[in-house]
This record gives structure tokens, sequence and C-alpha cells, in this order.
């Protein structure tokens, strides 16, 4: 059986299983399943630009749940979990089925802008007030938008998804559940861009997005925003030479600037800061069946500033914090594990300031990173998380074992995810960020 669309919520806490194809293999490491349990690896989490402060956000995330074809949006408080609000909206069966897409959101402030079921909002974070809303669904449309991002610099906001004109099939789940859904077999990309203030749409771009693959998962290249350019590749996949191509869009009009020239260099991850993009690219090999040479490297205006090749597997996210763009690399070991080092790349001359060595993990999908700027935290085997101190790569804290943990959002002073129990109960979890001592952990129904 062919897999099946779950919630956008499980796409930003929990880390993604990747399933490799041959013919598609660099768009599925990039795109991981959202279709799986664990959704997509979500690395467009803010990066913090100071020291360690108490958050004035009042939410740490929103959740999606269902009763029919009504849908509930949750938001829940990171100081100590509890329930803020719920906005409920209902809709017909067959607009319930049309417009399928999960939960995607970006906090700024007081402000939290969401979508839900082809719906843009933006809502008050501390009363879940209604500031102001886009209906995103037009006629005829059977599947719609997948992320939202933030420039906040630029007062934009960013749409990013795919739509369809082919029926959706429905499958039974269990009550209070998502719906399952079977994904068309065909998509087109879309990129749209709204002005944060007032909600007004500015632009759409029809050839930039996300892109669904034989009804089976949707995949998506990675998406960085930073001072009104927008940075991704022409396409998830890898089917002509400039798919995975680096590219530049205007966040004034949605027109590509730049494309990157570098000759057989992929995409893999991206951050971005200053004007600068920083780009950890990989080749395919001959067959086309594993990813060789990898490279860490820095451009403006599509030429690159510095570049960096790594000797072993990086397949990593890419994180700035304390003016240096931390990557990972893995090195196989005999039993089938992977020896992880953390590498720490000066951002001006992209000189290694920081490597350290973390330890073994299961997969290398299982360390993703997130930072508070003074410390990088990440998950290991989805069991614990390591706290490393971005000035010298120490290991500062390891936290207890947990089971099947998601990976880490920073949120202040406080490390937070979701825990899913072998009994299928849930718990959102927060760490103390200096200790990494179990702060607070609420169950979720």
């Amino acid at each position: 059986m062919k897999e099946l669309e779950k919630s956008d919520l499980k796409q930003k806490l929990f880390g993604g299983k990747r399933r490799i194809l041959s013919i598609f293999l660099l768009g599925c490491l990039l795109g991981a399943c959202l279709l799986s349990w664990f959704g997509l690896l979500d690395n467009d989490m803010p990066v913090l630009a100071g020291p360690k402060k108490v958050s004035q956000n009042p939410v740490i995330y929103l959740r999606e749940t269902y009763a029919s074809t009504d849908v509930n949006v949750v938001a829940y408080s990171h100081q100590t979990g509890e329930e803020l609000w719920t906005k409920s909206s209902q809709y017909t069966h067959t607009d319930y089925l049309q417009r399928s897409n999960g939960l995607s959101y970006v906090l700024d402030g007081e402000v939290i802008y969401y979508i839900s079921k082809c719906k843009l909002y933006s809502v008050n974070a501390t009363t879940g007030q209604t500031i102001w809303e886009q209906d995103l669904y037009r006629n005829g449309q059977t599947f719609c938008y997948g992320k939202v991002l933030l420039d906040k610099a630029f007062n934009r906001i960013y749409v990013v998804g795919t739509v369809s004109t082919e029926a959706i099939q429905e499958i039974p789940t269990e009550p209070g559940e998502m719906p399952l859904r079977q994904l068309p077999s065909t998509s087109e990309p879309r990129l749209l861009a709204f002005q944060t203030s007032t909600g007004n749409q500015l632009w759409q771009n029809n050839t930039i997005g996300y892109s669904v693959f034989e009804g089976m998962f949707i995949s998506m290249a990675p998406f960085v925003v930073n001072n009104g350019f927008i940075y991704t590749t022409q396409s998830p996949f890898n089917t002509t030479a400039d798919d995975r191509k680096l590219i530049a869009i205007s966040g004034e009009n949605g027109a590509i600037l730049w494309k990157d020239k570098r000759v057989d260099e992929e995409i893999q991850s991206l951050e971005a800061v200053n004007g600068v993009v920083y780009t950890l690219t990989a080749e395919l090999s001959e067959d086309r069946e594993h990813f060789e040479r990898f490279t860490l490297a820095a451009l403006q205006n599509g030429k690159a500033i510095w570049s960096r090749p790594f000797k072993t597997v990086a397949q990593s996210s890419l994180m700035i914090a304390n003016n240096r763009i931390f990557a990972q690399s893995f090195l196989l070991q005999k039993d089938g594990s992977y020896r992880v080092q953390l590498h720490g790349y000066n951002i001006t001359t992209g000189k290694e300031e920081v490597s350290r060595d973390l330890g073994s993990a299961g997969s290398t999908a299982s360390s993703a990173m997130q930072t508070d700027h003074t410390s990088i935290y990440m998950t290991f085997d989805r069991q614990h998380i390591k706290a490393i101190e971005t000035e010298t790569g120490n290991v500062l804290w390891t936290s207890a074992h947990f089971e099947n943990i998601g990976n880490v959002l920073v949120e202040g002073d406080k490390i937070i995810f979701l825990m899913r129990t072998k009994t299928r109960e849930t718990f959102l979890v927060a760490l103390d960020s200096t200790t990494g001592q179990t702060a607070w952990q609420q169950p979720l129904p």
C-alpha cells in the first residue's frame, strides 16, 4: 500500500524516516517522507542571534486535532505545556478532503502565523484572536499548501506548497485522529508571498515549491529566507543537471535573481545570514546510488567566498551560532553505527574553529540540531539530547533516556520536544537548557 499523508505538527517535532529511492535519491534525502509517523525533518526553526534569555513568546507550538470534519488548532505554552487557546473550524466533507494539508506555523513575538486546511492566519499568540486570514483554496484544487516561512526584516510571509486537481481518496482512521488520504500522483509547485501586517498577497511563483512523487510522498527542497531573499533549488528532484542547483529569489516580486554556477554540486542543506548563504552540497556517484564529495561553502550574489570539503559523509543540517556555521560529519563503523563529528567554521573566513567527536549514533538522520546561540542541542537515536557549547565544542550535558523523542525546539531557556511511548501515549516535554533536567512534562490527548 502506498504511504499516506500525516500532520505537519509531526513535521516540526519529529525527525523524518528517510526513504531512499535510487531514481530520486537526492530528493528523498532532502525531503524526508511527509507521510510517515515522524513526518518531515524540519530545519527551518529560527536561529536566535543573542545570548540565552527568557522567551516572551507565550506559545511554543500549535497542534491540530480532529473530530469528523471539524478541525481544532490548539496552542500550548512553552512555560508550562498547558493549553492556552483553541480555534475550531467546520468543513463539509468534500471541502475537508480537498483542503488536504497539515499544520505549519512561525512565531513572531506576540503574533503567530499558521496555515491550516489551506487557510493562512495571523493570530495574537496570547489570546488566539485572529488579526487577519487568507483562504488559499481555489476551485478545482484538491491539494494545497504545506509550509510557512517568515522574513521579519522584509515584512513578508512566504507560503511553500503544491497543488493538484486529482481526487484524493480518504482512508478511515481511529476516532479523534487525522483521517489519512491517498496523495495525488501529480502536482504543481507554488510559492506565495504575503505582507505580514495586512495579509495582502504580493505575488505568486508557479515554478518553485514542493512536489508529489507518484502519490507516495511530498518531496521538499530546502528553503531559507534572509533580508528579502529566498534561497532554495529549482526542484526537489534531481532529474536534470539544474534541478538541485541553488537559486536566489527576490522577496519583492518572486523573480529568480541568480543561479549557482558550480558544477556537479547539488544542495543538501542551507543557512543564510547578512546576505551570505551557506550551502552543504554533495555529488551523486556515477551509479546514482549514494552521495560522495561533500562540501561546505559560503556564497554571496552567487559567487563562492570560501569552500571546505569533508573527508567523510556529511548529510547534515546547518546551524549558525556564535559567528560560526556548524555541520556534522559521520564515519561508518564496522557495527553499522556512525561516529558523529561536529564541525564549526568561522562564517567569514571558513576556518575550522571547532571539531569535536560526539560519540555514536544509529544513523546519519538521528542527530538533528537546534541552537540558542551559546549552545547546540542534538538528538541522538531519538533517545537522548546532548548540549554542546558553541565556543569549544564541549558537551555540557546529556539528558536522561527518553522514548522516541523528536527534534528539539529551542524556546528561551527551555528545550522542548514531543515524546511518544511504546503504548502510544504522547507527552510534551521541556528540559532546562542549562542543566538538561526535566522542567515539566505534559500528557497530550
